[in-house]
């Protein structure tokens, strides 16, 4: 049986970050100018940048979803480098809603930049069976468990980076910035980076309605 996969053309896409040099090891290094300061860049709209980082997260955790879960009944795929140097970041212009009237003089609506994750690079990645044996789905967990705490880790390198994007303000403002990220996402991360059996850690598909729940 042939299994294959068919990708997307990326044109004008920027990476999200580089990779892991020899002083940081097994962890991406975030610099300016990288993918991760693209949905950072509404500086005059705090909130945005939060739905943006969101937004991100999110796209990323489907991503895994569909690989490990929805894909194949029988087949998952482990992306294998779930990092955020193989996450690519594209940009739209949107523009937002305002209560004026542009006719009348009014503000039309500002100018925003709406960004767009997407999971690249398939060189590591393998299908892999998710029932063997006597319906044993052991290794198919283990599978979809390490990658999701990969994902953990990189959605917390990212918040991580964005409050480091705030320093320039006071500490009331970085303090009003924090109390504007949902409370759960921090809990989510930690406690899916945590365990370390891979089992025990979320699917997912429940990593997904969490998320979605907090930005309901």
């Amino acid at each position: 049986e042939v299994r294959s996969m068919v990708l997307e053309s990326v044109e004008g896409a920027t990476a999200l970050a580089h990779i892991p040099s020899l002083l940081t090891i097994s962890r991406d290094v975030y610099q300016e100018g990288d993918g991760v300061e693209l949905f950072m860049k509404n500086i005059d709209d705090i909130s945005f940048e939060i739905k943006e980082l969101m937004n991100m997260l999110l796209s990323l955790a489907k991503a895994g979803e569909y690989l490990h879960e929805t894909m194949s009944d029988r087949f998952g795929l482990m992306h294998g480098d779930f990092y955020a140097h193989n996450v690519l970041i594209g940009r739209t212009h949107i523009t937002t809603n305002t209560t004026t009237n542009a006719d009348n003089g009014g503000n039309a609506g500002q100018q925003l930049l709406r960004s767009r994750a997407l999971l690249s690079d398939f060189g590591s990645s393998f299908f892999y069976e998710k029932f063997g044996n006597h319906e044993d789905n052991t290794k198919a967990l283990c599978l979809a468990g390490m990658e999701v705490r990969a994902w953990a880790i990189l959605s917390l390198e990212n918040v991580n980076f964005f409050m480091k994007s705030k320093e320039r303000l006071n500490k009331h403002d970085q303090h009003t910035i924090l109390k504007q990220l949902p409370k759960e996402l921090l809990s989510l991360l930690t406690t899916t980076v945590a365990p370390k059996n891979p089992q025990s850690r979320p699917r997912f598909s429940d990593i997904v309605m969490q998320l979605e729940g907090m930005m309901a």
